[in-house]
């Protein structure tokens, strides 16, 4: 709930309606439903992934096709439709906002389900698999923004993308950990792949996001200054949510 407010903060001044934002949330939730069918008639594929032999490209190939590609293809079948006929969505910006929601609500259901199952990996989750869930949310809501501010002509390919490269991340993300897993060794060598991949992915997410940002409102984003953030979120913002933006913002979809 903290990152989703978050990313609510970050979308100003024209901030979406929390009841909207609270649909996309529970979208997410019935995407993890989803996945969680999915993944279960699809197990017997992933059966050879633990197996200590089994050579790193296969692994990353076996958890990419039976887990990135179908969550974030549940995912993204979700936000197609919570967003269908939504009027709220009309700005490049509002989908970073909403595909990060179903993320979290993605990842809410999946907490549920982990951590039924005994507490071990509750603080692993917290720092790492939630906020990884919300980064591959922004890189899926920046190419379907992108789609939205370039036009129809772009669309099959940017949803697409908006699919496979958020499956690529969760694909080394996770394959790391089946890594782990396999070989029952957390050696210096994997926690140190794992932390890369963690920490690229972050970069690659905020920068995708700034990039964002500032074609539309001009100014650097919030998140790429986080003690000035921190500060904007215990205040809120100076300016009234209900300006203007100057010139009517480069992202405006029209009146």
């Amino acid at each position: 709930m903290l990152l989703v407010h978050v990313i609510w903060m970050v979308d100003r001044p024209r901030r979406e309606p929390i009841g909207n934002v609270v649909r996309y949330v529970l979208a997410g939730a019935f995407a993890g439903a989803l996945a969680v069918v999915v993944e279960t008639l699809t197990e017997p594929l992933l059966a050879p992934v633990l197996e200590p032999r089994l050579g790193w490209l296969a692994r990353f190939a076996l958890v990419f096709a039976g887990v990135g590609v179908i969550e974030e293809a549940c995912k993204a079948l979700c936000l197609f439709g919570a967003a269908k006929g939504d009027r709220a969505l009309d700005e490049p910006f509002d989908w970073v906002v909403y595909s990060v929601s179903v993320a979290l609500g993605f990842a809410a259901l999946e907490n549920v389900r982990v951590l039924w199952q005994g507490e071990q990996a509750g603080w692993s989750r917290a720092f790492f698999a939630v906020p990884v869930h919300a980064l591959l949310g922004t890189l899926m809501g920046s190419h379907l923004a992108k789609a939205m501010r370039d036009g129809p002509g772009t669309l099959g390919r940017r949803r697409l993308l908006a699919v496979l490269e958020p499956a690529v991340w969760h694909g080394l993300y996770d394959g790391v950990i089946f890594q782990m897993r396999a070989n029952k060794s957390f050696s210096a060598g994997l926690v140190l792949t794992f932390l890369v991949v963690v920490f690229l992915l972050w970069a690659t997410a905020v920068r995708r996001t700034a990039r964002l940002w500032r074609s539309e409102q001009g100014l650097p984003p919030p998140i790429l200054a986080p003690g000035r953030a921190l500060v904007r979120l215990v205040r809120g913002p100076r300016e009234r949510d209900d300006e203007p933006r100057d010139g009517g913002g480069a992202g405006s979809a029209g009146p």
